[in-house]
């Protein structure tokens, strides 16, 4: 059992450095006026240079993105749409975060910690007696 305790502090510990890692180098986000959704399509506002307002619509079983413009509430304007399917699909694009933050570096800090849970667990229920039948 304490073996086990040991794990889960381990565990604990890495995500406790995770997540500090990643208040350190997370750039302030950006904030959506509004969001609404259905079952099918997602729609979220934004501000965009003065005077400017974007609207974007997702189409969640398509996987289209569809982005538009507005100045002043007036003249809507189509300025992009794309299909995001294959967008999704990526595991980076751009990303800037440090080497230990990437995405192969957390695959493998994972994969590490699963095989840490997994012969934890397996150490426990090899270490438990086994209860008689009972006849």
């Amino acid at each position: 059992m304490n073996r086990l305790k040991d794990t889960a502090l381990v565990v604990l510990a890495l995500l406790c450095i995770l997540l500090a890692l990643s208040h350190v180098v997370t750039p302030t986000p950006l904030r959506a006026q509004t969001a609404d959704s259905n079952s099918s399509m997602i729609a979220v506002t934004g501000n965009y240079a003065s005077g400017s307002s974007v609207l974007y619509v997702i189409d969640t079983n398509s996987r289209n993105l569809a982005v538009y413009e507005t100045r002043n509430g007036r003249d809507l304007t189509l300025v992009a749409a794309r299909k995001i399917e294959y967008d999704l699909k990526l595991e980076r694009y751009h990303d800037k975060s440090p080497d230990a933050l990437q995405v192969p570096a957390l695959r493998k800090d994972w994969q590490r910690v699963d095989e840490i849970l997994k012969k934890a667990a397996d150490d426990e229920a090899a270490a438990k007696p086994e209860k008689p039948e009972k006849k």
